[in-house]
Protein backbone atom coordinates (compact mmCIF):
# COMPACT_ATOMS: atom_id res chain seq x y z
CA UNK A 1 0.00 0.00 0.00
CA UNK A 2 1.34 3.42 -1.03
CA UNK A 3 0.38 6.66 -0.08
CA UNK A 4 0.37 9.85 -2.93
CA UNK A 5 2.93 12.48 -2.42
CA UNK A 6 1.26 14.60 -2.68
CA UNK A 7 -0.62 13.95 0.70
CA UNK A 8 -2.53 16.37 2.07
CA UNK A 9 -4.55 16.54 5.40
CA UNK A 10 -8.41 15.32 5.07
CA UNK A 11 -7.38 13.94 1.47
CA UNK A 12 -5.56 10.60 0.52
CA UNK A 13 -4.62 8.57 -2.59
CA UNK A 14 -3.72 5.20 -2.14
CA UNK A 15 -2.24 2.36 -4.53
CA UNK A 16 -2.52 -1.05 -3.30
CA UNK A 17 -1.60 -4.72 -4.57
CA UNK A 18 -1.91 -8.17 -3.23
CA UNK A 19 -1.06 -11.71 -5.22
CA UNK A 20 -0.45 -15.33 -4.22
CA UNK A 21 0.96 -17.38 -6.62
CA UNK A 22 1.16 -21.12 -6.17
CA UNK A 23 2.58 -23.72 -8.47
CA UNK A 24 0.71 -26.91 -7.56
CA UNK A 25 -3.23 -27.07 -6.40
CA UNK A 26 -2.22 -29.45 -3.91
CA UNK A 27 1.34 -27.67 -2.34
CA UNK A 28 -1.05 -25.87 0.41
CA UNK A 29 -2.34 -29.44 1.48
CA UNK A 30 -5.44 -27.46 1.91
CA UNK A 31 -5.38 -25.20 4.93
CA UNK A 32 -4.66 -21.55 5.37
CA UNK A 33 -1.27 -20.72 7.30
CA UNK A 34 -3.01 -18.85 10.61
CA UNK A 35 -6.42 -21.67 10.40
CA UNK A 36 -6.21 -25.14 11.73
CA UNK A 37 -8.84 -26.40 8.86
CA UNK A 38 -9.55 -23.90 6.64
CA UNK A 39 -8.91 -24.40 2.55
CA UNK A 40 -7.61 -21.85 0.35
CA UNK A 41 -6.13 -24.11 -2.44
CA UNK A 42 -6.51 -21.35 -4.80
CA UNK A 43 -3.96 -17.99 -6.39
CA UNK A 44 -5.80 -14.44 -6.99
CA UNK A 45 -4.28 -10.93 -7.64
CA UNK A 46 -5.98 -7.68 -7.53
CA UNK A 47 -5.24 -4.26 -7.43
CA UNK A 48 -6.68 -0.74 -6.80
CA UNK A 49 -6.75 3.05 -6.29
CA UNK A 50 -8.27 4.55 -3.36
CA UNK A 51 -9.12 8.37 -3.52
CA UNK A 52 -10.37 9.45 0.22
CA UNK A 53 -11.29 12.82 1.58
CA UNK A 54 -13.77 14.38 4.67
CA UNK A 55 -16.94 13.92 2.50
CA UNK A 56 -16.50 10.58 0.69
CA UNK A 57 -14.40 7.17 -0.18
CA UNK A 58 -14.06 6.18 -3.99
CA UNK A 59 -11.67 2.69 -5.27
CA UNK A 60 -11.14 1.67 -8.54
CA UNK A 61 -10.16 -1.96 -8.17
CA UNK A 62 -9.50 -5.30 -10.54
CA UNK A 63 -9.32 -8.89 -9.00
CA UNK A 64 -8.60 -11.97 -10.82
CA UNK A 65 -8.71 -15.81 -8.95
CA UNK A 66 -7.87 -19.09 -9.75
CA UNK A 67 -9.22 -22.51 -8.51
CA UNK A 68 -7.34 -25.45 -8.50
CA UNK A 69 -9.23 -28.54 -10.61
CA UNK A 70 -10.23 -31.69 -8.58
CA UNK A 71 -8.86 -34.21 -10.92
CA UNK A 72 -5.68 -35.78 -10.28
CA UNK A 73 -2.52 -33.68 -10.10
CA UNK A 74 -5.01 -30.77 -10.99
CA UNK A 75 -4.39 -27.82 -12.61
CA UNK A 76 -5.72 -24.08 -11.91
CA UNK A 77 -8.80 -22.44 -13.87
CA UNK A 78 -10.27 -19.13 -13.78
CA UNK A 79 -13.30 -19.13 -11.43
CA UNK A 80 -13.59 -15.20 -11.22
CA UNK A 81 -12.53 -11.73 -12.18
CA UNK A 82 -13.95 -8.45 -11.93
CA UNK A 83 -12.30 -5.91 -14.01
CA UNK A 84 -12.62 -3.24 -13.60
CA UNK A 85 -15.18 -2.44 -10.29
CA UNK A 86 -15.52 1.37 -9.31
CA UNK A 87 -16.97 2.32 -5.19
CA UNK A 88 -18.19 4.75 -3.95
CA UNK A 89 -19.45 5.92 -0.37
CA UNK A 90 -19.94 9.01 1.41
CA UNK A 91 -20.37 9.68 5.33
CA UNK A 92 -23.41 10.55 6.83
CA UNK A 93 -24.74 14.23 5.81
CA UNK A 94 -27.53 16.10 6.88
CA UNK A 95 -28.59 18.30 4.52
CA UNK A 96 -30.67 21.89 5.42
CA UNK A 97 -33.95 21.77 6.65
CA UNK A 98 -34.02 17.74 6.98
CA UNK A 99 -33.74 16.06 10.53
CA UNK A 100 -31.93 13.13 9.43
CA UNK A 101 -28.73 12.12 8.37
CA UNK A 102 -28.06 10.43 4.79
CA UNK A 103 -25.37 8.39 3.47
CA UNK A 104 -24.94 6.97 -0.33
CA UNK A 105 -23.31 4.33 -1.55
CA UNK A 106 -22.48 1.86 -4.62
CA UNK A 107 -20.85 0.04 -7.14
CA UNK A 108 -20.10 -0.90 -10.73
CA UNK A 109 -18.82 -4.06 -11.83
CA UNK A 110 -17.86 -5.92 -14.83
CA UNK A 111 -17.18 -9.59 -13.40
CA UNK A 112 -16.82 -13.14 -14.52
CA UNK A 113 -18.13 -15.64 -12.54
CA UNK A 114 -17.62 -19.54 -13.22
CA UNK A 115 -18.24 -18.54 -17.33
CA UNK A 116 -17.34 -17.60 -20.59
CA UNK A 117 -18.64 -14.33 -20.59
CA UNK A 118 -18.83 -11.10 -18.51
CA UNK A 119 -21.50 -9.63 -16.66
CA UNK A 120 -22.27 -5.94 -15.64
CA UNK A 121 -24.04 -5.13 -12.24
CA UNK A 122 -24.94 -1.46 -10.20
CA UNK A 123 -25.46 -1.18 -7.34
CA UNK A 124 -27.15 1.94 -5.30
CA UNK A 125 -27.95 2.35 -1.60
CA UNK A 126 -29.31 5.41 0.00
CA UNK A 127 -29.41 5.05 4.16
CA UNK A 128 -31.09 7.53 6.12
CA UNK A 129 -30.71 7.76 10.00
CA UNK A 130 -31.69 9.57 12.95
CA UNK A 131 -30.12 9.04 16.67
CA UNK A 132 -32.39 10.23 19.03
CA UNK A 133 -31.74 10.48 22.85
CA UNK A 134 -35.39 9.25 24.60
CA UNK A 135 -34.27 9.46 27.92
CA UNK A 136 -31.08 9.87 29.60
CA UNK A 137 -29.60 6.89 29.11
CA UNK A 138 -31.98 5.50 26.32
CA UNK A 139 -30.71 6.25 22.79
CA UNK A 140 -32.91 4.98 19.89
CA UNK A 141 -31.17 4.41 16.45
CA UNK A 142 -33.84 4.32 13.45
CA UNK A 143 -32.36 3.60 10.42
CA UNK A 144 -34.23 3.21 6.91
CA UNK A 145 -31.97 2.03 3.43
CA UNK A 146 -33.31 1.51 -0.13
CA UNK A 147 -31.24 -0.66 -2.49
CA UNK A 148 -31.09 -0.88 -6.20
CA UNK A 149 -29.53 -3.53 -8.22
CA UNK A 150 -29.08 -3.51 -11.73
CA UNK A 151 -27.90 -6.41 -14.24
CA UNK A 152 -27.48 -5.05 -17.63
CA UNK A 153 -28.16 -7.11 -20.31
CA UNK A 154 -25.51 -9.97 -21.52
CA UNK A 155 -25.52 -13.50 -22.99
CA UNK A 156 -26.66 -14.78 -19.93
CA UNK A 157 -29.85 -12.51 -19.78
CA UNK A 158 -31.66 -11.15 -23.04
CA UNK A 159 -33.13 -7.67 -20.94
CA UNK A 160 -31.74 -5.45 -17.90
CA UNK A 161 -32.90 -6.94 -14.55
CA UNK A 162 -33.74 -4.22 -11.88
CA UNK A 163 -34.71 -5.14 -8.40
CA UNK A 164 -34.72 -3.10 -5.34
CA UNK A 165 -34.70 -3.93 -1.69
CA UNK A 166 -35.56 -2.04 1.30
CA UNK A 167 -36.29 -2.04 5.23
CA UNK A 168 -35.35 -0.50 8.45
CA UNK A 169 -33.34 -0.96 11.38
CA UNK A 170 -34.36 0.15 14.65
CA UNK A 171 -32.01 -0.52 17.40
CA UNK A 172 -32.91 0.85 20.78
CA UNK A 173 -30.20 1.12 23.62
CA UNK A 174 -29.87 1.63 27.34
CA UNK A 175 -26.00 2.74 28.22
CA UNK A 176 -24.50 2.73 32.07
CA UNK A 177 -21.06 2.36 33.21
CA UNK A 178 -21.66 -0.78 33.42
CA UNK A 179 -22.04 -1.70 30.20
CA UNK A 180 -25.18 -1.63 27.86
CA UNK A 181 -28.45 -3.43 26.58
CA UNK A 182 -29.08 -3.30 22.77
CA UNK A 183 -32.49 -4.46 21.17
CA UNK A 184 -32.88 -4.15 17.45
CA UNK A 185 -35.31 -5.33 14.79
CA UNK A 186 -34.47 -6.04 11.32
CA UNK A 187 -35.89 -6.24 8.18
CA UNK A 188 -35.24 -6.43 4.34
CA UNK A 189 -37.48 -7.10 1.77
CA UNK A 190 -37.54 -7.61 -2.17
CA UNK A 191 -39.05 -5.86 -4.78
CA UNK A 192 -40.26 -7.91 -7.86
CA UNK A 193 -38.32 -7.74 -10.96
CA UNK A 194 -38.83 -4.45 -13.23
CA UNK A 195 -41.96 -4.02 -10.91
CA UNK A 196 -42.48 -2.08 -7.92
CA UNK A 197 -44.22 -4.09 -4.88
CA UNK A 198 -42.85 -6.97 -2.54
CA UNK A 199 -41.68 -10.23 -4.39
CA UNK A 200 -44.49 -12.14 -2.87
CA UNK A 201 -45.15 -14.89 -5.60
CA UNK A 202 -41.68 -16.16 -4.83
CA UNK A 203 -40.60 -18.86 -2.11
CA UNK A 204 -39.56 -16.58 0.66
CA UNK A 205 -42.75 -14.02 0.01
CA UNK A 206 -40.26 -11.29 -0.74
CA UNK A 207 -38.48 -11.29 2.95
CA UNK A 208 -34.93 -11.71 2.69
CA UNK A 209 -34.70 -11.09 6.57
CA UNK A 210 -36.86 -9.95 9.66
CA UNK A 211 -35.25 -10.59 13.12
CA UNK A 212 -35.48 -9.39 16.55
CA UNK A 213 -32.07 -9.75 18.23
CA UNK A 214 -30.49 -8.62 21.64
CA UNK A 215 -26.98 -7.39 23.04
CA UNK A 216 -26.03 -7.71 26.59
CA UNK A 217 -22.65 -5.92 27.11
CA UNK A 218 -20.89 -5.58 30.43
CA UNK A 219 -17.57 -4.17 31.14
CA UNK A 220 -15.94 -3.89 34.71
CA UNK A 221 -13.31 -1.98 32.84
CA UNK A 222 -10.90 -1.27 30.07
CA UNK A 223 -9.34 -4.95 30.70
CA UNK A 224 -12.38 -7.14 30.96
CA UNK A 225 -15.71 -7.36 29.11
CA UNK A 226 -18.96 -9.96 29.16
CA UNK A 227 -20.82 -10.24 25.94
CA UNK A 228 -24.43 -12.41 24.95
CA UNK A 229 -25.88 -12.08 21.79
CA UNK A 230 -28.77 -14.07 20.33
CA UNK A 231 -31.54 -13.06 17.27
CA UNK A 232 -34.89 -14.75 16.59
CA UNK A 233 -36.00 -14.99 13.26
CA UNK A 234 -39.20 -13.27 12.53
CA UNK A 235 -39.85 -14.08 8.99
CA UNK A 236 -43.79 -14.93 8.65
CA UNK A 237 -43.66 -17.38 5.76
CA UNK A 238 -41.99 -19.89 7.78
CA UNK A 239 -45.38 -21.56 9.29
CA UNK A 240 -43.69 -24.60 10.17
CA UNK A 241 -40.83 -23.17 11.85
CA UNK A 242 -41.33 -23.68 16.02
CA UNK A 243 -39.48 -21.45 18.65
CA UNK A 244 -35.99 -23.74 18.61
CA UNK A 245 -36.08 -23.57 15.04
CA UNK A 246 -36.56 -19.44 14.61
CA UNK A 247 -33.84 -18.83 17.83
CA UNK A 248 -30.70 -18.56 16.46
CA UNK A 249 -27.54 -19.74 18.38
CA UNK A 250 -27.02 -18.33 22.11
CA UNK A 251 -23.37 -16.52 21.61
CA UNK A 252 -21.14 -16.05 25.31
CA UNK A 253 -17.74 -13.99 25.08
CA UNK A 254 -15.55 -13.47 28.21
CA UNK A 255 -12.62 -11.62 28.28
CA UNK A 256 -9.93 -10.61 30.89
CA UNK A 257 -6.75 -9.28 31.43
CA UNK A 258 -5.39 -10.04 34.71
CA UNK A 259 -1.45 -9.74 36.03
CA UNK A 260 0.35 -11.09 33.57
CA UNK A 261 -2.09 -13.50 31.88
CA UNK A 262 -5.01 -12.56 29.38
CA UNK A 263 -7.84 -15.04 29.28
CA UNK A 264 -11.32 -15.33 26.44
CA UNK A 265 -13.43 -17.57 26.23
CA UNK A 266 -16.51 -18.03 23.51
CA UNK A 267 -19.05 -20.04 23.79
CA UNK A 268 -22.26 -20.82 20.56
CA UNK A 269 -24.93 -22.94 22.13
CA UNK A 270 -28.31 -24.11 20.36
CA UNK A 271 -31.53 -25.26 21.91
CA UNK A 272 -31.85 -27.36 18.49
CA UNK A 273 -28.61 -28.66 18.15
CA UNK A 274 -26.76 -28.42 21.48
CA UNK A 275 -22.90 -27.02 21.46
CA UNK A 276 -21.85 -25.53 18.09
CA UNK A 277 -18.55 -23.78 19.16
CA UNK A 278 -16.46 -24.04 22.27
CA UNK A 279 -13.04 -22.02 22.10
CA UNK A 280 -10.96 -20.35 24.85
CA UNK A 281 -7.26 -19.54 24.88
CA UNK A 282 -4.72 -18.29 27.38
CA UNK A 283 -1.96 -16.40 27.48
CA UNK A 284 0.78 -14.86 29.49
CA UNK A 285 3.83 -12.77 29.13
CA UNK A 286 4.84 -9.86 27.25
CA UNK A 287 5.31 -9.32 23.30
CA UNK A 288 8.82 -11.14 23.38
CA UNK A 289 8.43 -13.93 26.12
CA UNK A 290 5.32 -15.56 26.51
CA UNK A 291 3.16 -18.65 26.76
CA UNK A 292 -0.14 -19.56 25.08
CA UNK A 293 -2.26 -22.40 25.00
CA UNK A 294 -5.59 -22.59 23.41
CA UNK A 295 -8.63 -25.51 23.12
CA UNK A 296 -11.21 -25.38 20.56
CA UNK A 297 -14.54 -27.88 20.07
CA UNK A 298 -16.94 -27.55 16.71
CA UNK A 299 -20.33 -28.86 16.72
CA UNK A 300 -19.18 -30.36 13.38
CA UNK A 301 -17.41 -32.81 15.15
CA UNK A 302 -18.00 -32.89 18.87
CA UNK A 303 -15.72 -35.88 19.42
CA UNK A 304 -12.76 -34.06 18.50
CA UNK A 305 -10.97 -31.22 20.82
CA UNK A 306 -8.25 -29.17 19.43
CA UNK A 307 -5.56 -28.06 21.23
CA UNK A 308 -2.68 -25.34 20.61
CA UNK A 309 0.43 -24.72 22.31
CA UNK A 310 2.85 -21.85 21.47
CA UNK A 311 5.69 -20.57 23.57
CA UNK A 312 8.36 -17.28 22.38
CA UNK A 313 11.43 -16.65 23.64
CA UNK A 314 14.60 -14.22 23.29
CA UNK A 315 17.52 -16.36 22.77
CA UNK A 316 20.33 -15.65 26.06
CA UNK A 317 22.75 -15.70 22.99
CA UNK A 318 21.10 -13.43 20.06
CA UNK A 319 19.23 -10.85 21.93
CA UNK A 320 18.66 -8.96 18.67
CA UNK A 321 16.58 -12.17 17.34
CA UNK A 322 13.32 -13.79 18.57
CA UNK A 323 11.79 -17.28 18.13
CA UNK A 324 8.56 -19.28 18.50
CA UNK A 325 8.04 -22.73 18.81
CA UNK A 326 3.95 -23.86 17.93
CA UNK A 327 2.15 -27.71 18.67
CA UNK A 328 -1.39 -28.53 18.08
CA UNK A 329 -3.15 -31.61 18.06
CA UNK A 330 -6.30 -32.85 18.39
CA UNK A 331 -7.81 -35.64 20.76
CA UNK A 332 -10.96 -37.21 19.59
CA UNK A 333 -13.12 -39.93 21.41
CA UNK A 334 -14.53 -41.60 19.06
CA UNK A 335 -11.65 -42.09 16.50
CA UNK A 336 -10.79 -45.77 16.07
CA UNK A 337 -7.32 -45.78 14.99
CA UNK A 338 -6.45 -43.81 18.08
CA UNK A 339 -7.84 -40.40 19.75
CA UNK A 340 -4.46 -38.46 19.48
CA UNK A 341 -2.95 -36.35 16.43
CA UNK A 342 -0.32 -34.09 16.58
CA UNK A 343 -1.23 -32.50 13.04
CA UNK A 344 1.38 -29.01 12.88
CA UNK A 345 4.34 -28.60 14.42
CA UNK A 346 5.87 -24.94 13.81
CA UNK A 347 8.81 -22.90 14.75
CA UNK A 348 9.23 -19.25 13.86
CA UNK A 349 12.44 -16.67 13.99
CA UNK A 350 11.85 -13.01 13.71
CA UNK A 351 14.63 -10.67 13.22
CA UNK A 352 14.31 -6.62 13.40
CA UNK A 353 17.05 -5.14 11.15
CA UNK A 354 17.00 -0.90 11.52
CA UNK A 355 14.50 -0.50 8.15
CA UNK A 356 12.66 -3.45 8.24
CA UNK A 357 11.76 -6.74 9.87
CA UNK A 358 12.06 -10.45 9.12
CA UNK A 359 10.27 -13.74 9.47
CA UNK A 360 11.23 -16.78 8.82
CA UNK A 361 8.80 -19.77 9.22
CA UNK A 362 8.82 -23.52 8.96
CA UNK A 363 6.15 -25.47 9.66
CA UNK A 364 5.40 -29.20 9.35
CA UNK A 365 1.77 -30.69 8.51
CA UNK A 366 0.93 -34.34 7.33
CA UNK A 367 2.76 -34.95 3.91
CA UNK A 368 3.75 -31.33 3.94
CA UNK A 369 6.62 -29.06 4.84
CA UNK A 370 6.59 -26.04 4.17
CA UNK A 371 9.38 -22.86 4.83
CA UNK A 372 8.20 -19.21 4.18
CA UNK A 373 9.71 -15.55 4.38
CA UNK A 374 8.47 -12.69 4.77
CA UNK A 375 10.23 -9.04 4.97
CA UNK A 376 8.61 -5.40 5.19
CA UNK A 377 9.59 -1.92 6.02
CA UNK A 378 8.94 -0.24 9.64
CA UNK A 379 6.78 2.32 7.74
CA UNK A 380 4.52 -0.51 7.20
CA UNK A 381 3.83 -1.37 11.03
CA UNK A 382 -0.35 -1.14 11.70
CA UNK A 383 0.19 0.87 14.97
CA UNK A 384 2.12 3.53 12.57
CA UNK A 385 -0.03 3.07 9.58
CA UNK A 386 -3.81 3.82 10.92
CA UNK A 387 -5.50 3.74 14.08
CA UNK A 388 -8.64 2.06 12.43
CA UNK A 389 -5.97 -1.21 11.61
CA UNK A 390 -5.06 -0.95 14.92
CA UNK A 391 -8.36 -1.09 16.37
CA UNK A 392 -9.68 -4.04 14.22
CA UNK A 393 -6.67 -6.10 14.82
CA UNK A 394 -7.23 -5.55 18.92
CA UNK A 395 -10.95 -6.74 18.21
CA UNK A 396 -9.47 -10.04 16.68
CA UNK A 397 -7.43 -10.76 19.39
CA UNK A 398 -6.64 -13.29 20.89
CA UNK A 399 -6.54 -15.61 18.48
CA UNK A 400 -4.79 -13.16 16.06
CA UNK A 401 -1.83 -12.01 17.12
CA UNK A 402 -0.88 -8.02 17.66
CA UNK A 403 0.65 -6.92 13.67
CA UNK A 404 0.07 -10.65 12.22
CA UNK A 405 -0.52 -9.70 8.29
CA UNK A 406 -4.16 -10.97 7.27
CA UNK A 407 -4.63 -14.12 4.83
Amino acid sequence: SLRSPDYKPGRDLYAQTYFRLISDPNFNNDYFRANPFAVSSDKQASAALTYKNSHMVARASSHVRYLSTASAGGEFRKSEEVTPRLDFQTVPAQFKYLPFFNAYSGYFENSLENSSYFQKKINANWNISRPVNVYRNISFYPGFFYEQYVHLSTSSAVGDVWTGRYGTDLNLRYSRLWGSVDLQYYTKRRTRENKPGRDKNSADKGIEEEYFSTVFFLINSARSYMRFTTRYDLKNYLYYAGFKDRLYPLTFELYKQMKGFEFYLSESYSLDEGNKNFITQLNSGDDKNYFNVGLANYGDRKSRYIFSNGIGFVPPIAKDWRMELTLRYWLDFEDELGGLRFYEKAAVLYKDFHDFRTRFNLRIRKDVKEFFFYVTLKMNDPYRRDEIDRRADYFWRPWRKEGEFRE
